[in-house]
């Protein structure tokens, strides 16, 4: 389970800007906002709500995530704050709270390299659970979305990696994860969304475990304003 989540903090602490968005005109930096609330819904009948939230203001963003279940109690959640320290650097640092209370974290910073469809973050990230870590995360845009390959490095020499794949139509997507931890196990994960309406769709999840054990989920889900906050 340490591995798992040494890889989530020094994998995602990088954040989740796209090709796209490296290639915008940096100045000036004007404020920003996002907001979204998806619900999920499994072929038992169990329900989850998955809240996202982003603002930048000057050189600083902060994002935040909470999933939260049937009964709307918070399951998870996670914030991160990102801060730009030049041109190409950039600081962040992420706090994650499961639903027991207990809370890990950890901090980095990075640099950034770009060429016309691609971006490339490396970086040293201090986590409480897993220490120094080294990161490598390219991002490439492809006709359809995008592939990310990420490499975490650990101070015992032992390494991390994470492979994902989006690929866009013009009736949902599909997203592809392929994670090979420090111990040589593997996890994937792969899902396919299909829209079916302004804001709704059904979501088909088949994930093979480190033990090779598959399982496969569906459900329909839909996109809203956030949850008012407490």
């Amino acid at each position: 389970m340490k591995t798992t989540t040494a890889i989530a903090a020094a994998l995602l602490l990088i954040g989740v800007s796209s090709v796209a968005q490296a290639q915008q005109v940096r100045e000036p930096r004007q404020a920003r906002e996002y907001n979204r609330s998806v619900t999920v819904h499994n072929q038992n009948g169990q329900s989850s709500t998955i809240d996202q939230s982003r603002s930048r203001s000057g050189d600083t963003t902060v994002g935040s995530r909470i999933r939260r279940n049937s009964e709307g109690e918070t399951v998870r959640s996670s914030q991160t704050t990102r801060t730009r320290t030049g041109d190409n650097t950039f600081t962040a640092a992420r706090t994650v709270t499961n639903e027991d209370g207990e809370t890990r974290s950890a901090t980095g910073q990075f640099e950034t390299s770009r060429t016309e469809n691609a971006r490339t973050v490396t970086g040293t990230v201090q986590s409480d659970r897993a220490g120094e870590v080294a990161v490598n995360r390219q991002t490439t845009r492809t006709e359809t979305g995008y592939t990310r390959n990420g490499t975490a490095t650990f101070e015992d020499g032992t390494s991390a990696t994470r492979n994902v794949e989006v690929a866009r139509n013009d009736n949902g997507a599909t997203r592809s994860s392929d994670q090979t931890f420090r111990n040589g196990a593997t996890r994937s994960v792969d899902a396919v969304r299909t829209r079916t309406g302004q804001g709704e769709g059904n979501l088909t999840r088949t994930i093979t475990n480190q033990q090779g054990e598959t399982r496969t989920t569906t459900g329909t889900y839909t996109v809203g304003p956030p949850a008012p906050k407490n």
